[in-house]
């Protein structure tokens, strides 16, 4: 596989969701004889990336570097405003590609897309009716927006914050790749499907 120009980039894998529908860590779901942290960290490092941070709030037995978020309890966007200010003095101005740890068909080649798309004359890219995943740039212009949003708004949602920036919206290629699973049904068909 062809991997994209990945020279400044960086990863997170957002496990930081309290898995209140699933009952268990989605992180630590079985994907064949991987959890399902390992299988998305495998899928990232496919893509060429070396930089990879997972944001959660429990404890995780893994190699890799771990924040937790600063302001909890908003979202995915509690994510996206702690990698800034975990990461932000190292890796300012880097291309972030943040995904979702419940995303148990995402490929590199999805991720890819999105790392091409982020150009430089856009500061996020994602998928049509899909905010995450998404590469964003750790950029003081985007931090701005995402603290106007946390302090001043009472819309946390990822897709409002992307109202405030310049956007590369993305047709869906694999709609079957972007499936993010929350209950055990969702899981269970997931499974299934791959199983079958």
């Amino acid at each position: 596989m062809l991997k994209s120009s990945v020279n400044n980039h960086i990863a997170i894998i957002m496990a930081g969701g309290q898995s209140n529908r699933m009952g268990i860590n989605k992180a630590l779901l079985k994907r064949g004889d991987k959890p399902l942290l390992e299988y998305v960290t495998q899928q990232i490092q496919a893509t060429g990336i070396e930089s990879i941070y997972i944001n959660s709030n429990v404890s995780l037995e893994t190699q890799l570097p771990i924040f937790i978020d600063a302001l909890p309890s908003f979202g995915p966007l509690s994510a996206i405003h702690s990698t800034f200010k975990a990461l932000f003095t190292e890796h300012q101005n880097s291309h972030c590609l943040f995904v979702p740890v419940d995303m148990p068909l995402v490929s590199p080649t999805v991720l890819n897309e999105l790392i091409d798309g982020l150009t430089s004359d856009v500061q996020v890219c994602h998928f049509k009716s899909h905010p995450l995943p998404c590469a964003l740039k750790l950029e003081p212009l985007v931090l701005q927006q995402v603290e106007r949003i946390l302090f001043h708004s009472d819309n946390y949602a990822v897709k409002h914050l992307f109202h405030h920036l310049s956007v590369n919206v993305l047709p869906v290629t694999n709609e079957h790749a972007l499936t993010n699973t929350n209950t055990p049904q969702q899981w269970q068909q997931v499974i299934d499907n791959i199983s079958g």
